[in-house]
């Protein structure tokens, strides 16, 4: 990514371990279950750039760098027609805290929500969202919710524990898809053009890119296929590899 400090990425500190596709036995277990834990973590607000907001642990500036992981980040966008939401959380307790930071910021409705991945953390949350809410995901990403939902639910309840509030978890279909090399724009009004992209498995199949090139900063969400500033590698815990170089090597941001 050239010139990062005006590219702010809102998601590095996304974490969603292993692919939650048809291979869970073969995956190996982290070394501490539950990885963190959704009854505990606190979200607090940063802007980042005029009316962009990102949303992350209470922990994440302290013990990231002592490689403590840190449960899943998200962020909001408030243009003149409301807000676009990247991510719901994992539970509905972190989705509460998600949306009342929202709600200290803007009471503006939610217009538009989109998840970067299929991995529960992102996405579990949707089921809590607005009615009028237009759920935004990419095609594989809903193909698979919608195909292993409640599978995808006990492999989370594995990682992350029982009682974390992923139980009451109920699928909700996405209103728009993306396909693969397929963008699409949206326009939220004071000048706040928000491109969402699907360039590929980057982290795995489901992922989508969210890029906002404004006057006041180009902000990029990410998603899970970064975890660190350069030199680290993409996460690989999916298992691709040689895929997610090509299509991260898309971006000309």
């Amino acid at each position: 990514m050239k010139n990062y400090k005006t590219i702010l990425v809102a998601i590095l500190f996304a974490v969603a371990f292993f692919s939650t596709q048809n291979t869970y036995a073969q995956m190996p277990m982290p070394p501490e279950v539950p990885i963190w834990d959704a009854n505990k973590v606190t979200l607090q607000l940063h802007k980042i750039a005029e009316n962009v907001y990102a949303v992350s642990p209470s922990t994440t500036e302290t013990e990231t760098t002592k490689g403590i992981p840190q449960a899943t980040s998200a962020g909001f966008i408030v243009g003149e027609k409301g807000v676009l939401l990247i991510e719901t959380m994992l539970s509905k307790r972190l989705y509460d805290q998600l949306y009342k930071l929202i709600r200290s910021v803007t009471q503006k409705p939610i217009v538009y929500a989109v998840n970067t991945s299929d991995h529960g953390d992102h996405c579990f949350g949707n089921y809590l969202l607005p009615k009028e809410t237009i759920l935004i995901q990419n095609e594989f990403c809903k193909e698979n919710l919608a195909k292993n939902y409640e599978g995808i639910k006990q492999f989370m309840i594995m990682l992350f524990g029982k009682d974390r509030g992923i139980e009451q978890s109920v699928y909700r279909p996405a209103d728009l898809t993306i396909a693969v090399n397929q963008s699409l724009k949206l326009d939220l009004g004071g000048g706040k053009i928000v491109e969402i992209i699907n360039v590929g498995t980057a982290q795995s199949p489901a992922d989508l890119f969210v890029y906002l090139k404004s006057a006041s900063g180009n902000v990029l969400w990410a998603g899970n296929p970064f975890i660190a500033e350069s030199p680290a590698i993409p996460w690989l815990f999916d298992g691709y590899f040689l895929e997610p170089v090509q299509n991260l090597n898309k971006f000309t941001i």
